[in-house]
């Protein structure tokens, strides 16, 4: 896991220790997931990276815009200026990673 990866997971667990929120990734090593779906999402976008680089960097782009998409539709109904600081952090990173891919920079300006 890169750096910049990993102090975003150790951010968000800070929130979620904060909020008494259970960690899903608790228990988890590095690229497993309680949920089917997403392990699912996970192993098909490994395997399609594996073949090339632009495979990869498609696997990446999409990785990227999936978050993106999350973490704006989790941000309308919170309010907790931390947490919505972070979710800017993460956003911000995911978009810039997005761009670094060969993802659209357009993405890069939009706000929550």
């Amino acid at each position: 896991m890169s750096t910049d990866e990993t102090w975003q997971l150790t951010d968000l667990r800070d929130v979620l220790k904060l909020y008494a929120v259970a960690d899903p990734t608790a228990g988890h090593s590095a690229g497993t997931f309680a949920s089917a779906s997403t392990q699912q999402l996970y192993d098909k976008l490994l395997a399609q990276g594996a073949t090339d680089a632009e495979a990869a960097q498609m696997a990446a782009r999409r990785v990227e815009s999936t978050g993106i998409t999350i973490l704006t539709a989790a941000t309308t109904d919170l309010t907790a200026p931390d947490v919505l600081q972070l979710c800017a952090n993460l956003l911000a990173a995911s978009r810039a990673h997005l761009v670094a891919v060969g993802g659209p920079p357009n993405l890069v300006a939009r706000r929550f």
